[in-house]
């Protein structure tokens, strides 16, 4: 009897250590995605957020004349594009015309008044926005 008592007791104690073991590795795996999570932009795109983006890359890259070097830029410029759009409540077909007729997509375009970028705006012409 004591034996058997002996048995139960290992495996009472075997079954403590595996589930404190698997316990902690769990916490080790929910911390690392957390702070993997916590490092990244969360931006509010709406509709499917990569058919979006495609759509105003496919835009940008129609455009006649444009000033663009690379993949990315347009990846980059048609996120920006679409969360300002979010933002602003301006259609992103609007805010692509805007920045085509500016500065021809070129983000190192500068102004003979001193603006510079895509959208040739500053932070002054912003905030004279009224977005209610």
């Amino acid at each position: 009897m004591k034996k058997n008592n002996k048995n139960i007791n290992k495996e009472i104690i075997f079954h403590f250590v595996s589930l404190f073991i698997k316990s902690f590795l769990l916490i080790i795996i929910l911390c690392t995605i957390v702070a993997q999570l916590s490092t990244r932009v969360i931006t509010p795109i709406n509709l499917n957020g990569r058919d979006r983006i495609e759509v105003v890359e496919n835009q940008i890259q129609s455009l006649p004349n444009i000033h663009i070097s690379s993949k990315k830029e347009i990846n980059d410029l048609s996120r920006s594009i679409c969360v300002a759009s979010d933002v602003t409540n301006i259609k992103e077909s609007l805010l692509i015309s805007i920045a085509y007729e500016e500065s021809r997509m070129n983000k190192n375009a500068k102004s003979t008044a001193g603006y510079r970028g895509y959208m040739q705006a500053t932070t002054k012409d912003i905030f004279e926005f009224d977005f209610s």
